[in-house]
């Protein structure tokens, strides 16, 4: 565990620090792009977690406190999804934090279903939103080096 975490991290610091140069938009050498199957499952959670957070951060509670539940059912419905192929090496480590996103999202709803304070909320659902990002993340470092791989296949 400790040394997915650790790769997780360095993955991540490399990616943050790189910094892309922008590529021409009309380019006759423009390298191929290859469609990857979405996961479902993550764009329809994303989708609620940025309805609801995004308004917190500029003070706006009415969406997280109204949408909690259907958040904490998404995350399930994302656990419970079968994932794209590509993520079959990785599953157990994404399979462990998924666990942990949803554990949170139901303690999230529990808070609200209870009126927490807004204080505690905003906590809650910012962590959430840091577990969320881990996950993504991780899924989308491994998108990149599938489509750079695939790129330098189709050079050859």
């Amino acid at each position: 565990m400790r040394y997915f975490i650790i790769v997780l991290l360095a993955v991540s610091l490399v990616n943050c620090a790189k910094k892309e140069e922008p590529k021409p938009q009309h380019s006759q050498t423009q390298e191929p792009s290859f469609k990857l199957e979405e996961w479902a499952e993550m764009e329809m959670f994303h989708k609620v977690m940025a309805e609801t957070f995004h308004p917190m951060e500029e003070g706006d509670m009415k969406p997280i406190l109204t949408r909690a539940q259907e958040m904490a059912d998404k995350a399930k419905a994302w656990q419970q999804s079968t994932p794209p192929a590509r993520y079959a090496p990785v599953k157990d480590s994404v399979n462990f934090y998924l666990a942990k996103l949803v554990a949170e999202s139901q303690t999230l709803a529990d808070m609200v279903a209870k009126k927490a304070k807004d204080d505690d909320i905003r906590r809650s659902l910012t962590a959430l939103h840091e577990r969320y990002h881990t996950i993504s993340d991780f899924c989308y470092s491994i998108d990149k080096e599938l489509n750079k791989k695939r790129r330098e296949e189709a050079k050859q």
